[in-house]
């Protein structure tokens, strides 16, 4: 009963820094139990660290562990010395977030509220270090209902040009093409030498110098001259990281199989058909980053050469065209450089002869010309 008693008294003396429950302990101490804890004078006890030495091996210590342990502190034995100390911390975690548009100020407060540290920002993510997996996907949530995702919003025209009746007029397409910059400006000099096309000089000289130079001028050049035509006029929405794609054409349905079968009553076949896109196909994909955003463009037309079902041919001719452009917001594209050829014939006559009767055959005739077609893509963006 003495020992017991100065069992009490000095874990009492300790009870406030171990966190015990001496009536708990003092259950599963016997009178028969002799037992002495010692506390190593060398272990400071502020830093929560004990060191006991058990004599008495009899002891039950399996309310003390528990004890021990819901109050943030292990108990671990080697031999018969137990050591007492605070629940070691947990092994911090490292993960990648995602994020959009949110100040780093403001990142680096809503990671202290959730108990959550930043470690690096760079680009469109952020790493972190946690210990607590719940606050950290609180945290994680919480960022991603705040982080804006950018568009870029692309609105203009694909147009299609004939070179030779450009040639006619006096412009040469193909220097006009090869000057136009990643900006969409170009050398309005290349328009000078326009001879015979009055709503072409008229355009020119009711512009200043400084519009001259603008995509849009170009365009509207283009169009006055009557060797350009509007194909279609798409407008896109590209979310950051995505990919949008544009279509103008038509779908044809071809055969995609046949199977032949024979049976008693006869000889049967059966085809499966699907469609095929044939046209104009504009691919682009947007990575936006600080006012900037890089586009990718992929450009691709193709057409129906030859299609006979019965004899299970097709012949479609494609052409790609490819393009990257870092632009910022208000600024202009143009694509050009996409040139398809096309078999045109043409009816020559020598008027009023090629009308007589019997002999107007001799001075009327066909002529067949391969025709050049130039495609432009115009665009302005505007990044939100």
């Amino acid at each position: 009963m003495k020992h017991i008693l100065i069992l009490l008294i000095s874990l009492t003396l300790y009870a406030e820094s171990i966190k015990i429950s001496l009536h708990q302990l003092a259950n599963h101490v016997s009178e028969s139990n002799h037992i002495n804890i010692i506390l190593d004078p060398k272990i400071d006890i502020e830093s929560n660290f004990y060191f006991f030495s058990v004599l008495s091996p009899r002891i039950s210590l399996n309310a003390f562990r528990i004890i021990i342990s819901e109050n943030g502190y292990l108990l671990s034995k080697l031999g018969n010395i137990y050591y007492l100390n605070k629940r070691p911390e947990k092994k911090f975690k490292f993960e990648y977030i995602k994020y959009n548009n949110i100040p780093y100020e403001k990142l680096e407060k809503l990671a202290s509220f959730f108990n959550t540290e930043l470690v690096n920002v760079g680009g469109s993510q952020i790493i972190v270090k946690y210990l607590d997996v719940d606050m950290f996907h609180n945290f994680k949530r919480y960022v991603s209902t705040l982080s804006e995702v950018k568009h870029v919003y692309l609105e203009g025209e694909i147009i299609s040009v004939n070179e030779q009746q450009l040639e006619d007029i006096g412009i040469d397409f193909t220097s006009i093409a090869s000057s136009i910059n990643s900006i969409g400006s170009f050398d309005i000099g290349l328009f000078t030498n326009v001879n015979n096309n009055v709503a072409v000089q008229e355009l020119i000289s009711s512009r200043g110098i400084n519009e001259l130079g603008d995509v849009s001028f170009f365009i509207n050049l283009l169009k006055e001259s009557g060797a350009a035509h509007v194909v279609t006029r798409p407008n896109m929405m590209i979310m950051d990281n995505g990919t949008s794609v544009f279509k103008a054409g038509q779908e044809i349905r071809i055969v995609s199989s046949s199977t032949d079968s024979v049976r008693n009553s006869g000889e049967y076949s059966s085809k499966q058909y699907e469609m095929l896109d044939v046209g104009l196909t504009l691919d682009c994909s947007a990575k936006i980053l600080n006012g900037h955003a890089l586009l990718d463009f992929k450009f691709v037309i193709s057409e129906l050469i030859e299609y006979k079902p019965l004899l299970d041919v097709l012949v479609i001719g494609g052409h790609t065209f490819t393009s990257t452009f870092d632009i910022k917001d208000g600024e202009q594209i143009m694509l050009a450089g996409l040139t398809t050829s096309n078999d045109v014939t043409y009816n020559a006559s020598v008027p009023y002869l090629s009308a007589v009767p019997l002999v107007g055959n001799l001075f009327n005739h066909d002529i067949d010309k391969v025709e050049n077609i130039s495609y432009i893509i115009y665009f302005k963006a505007t990044i939100k």
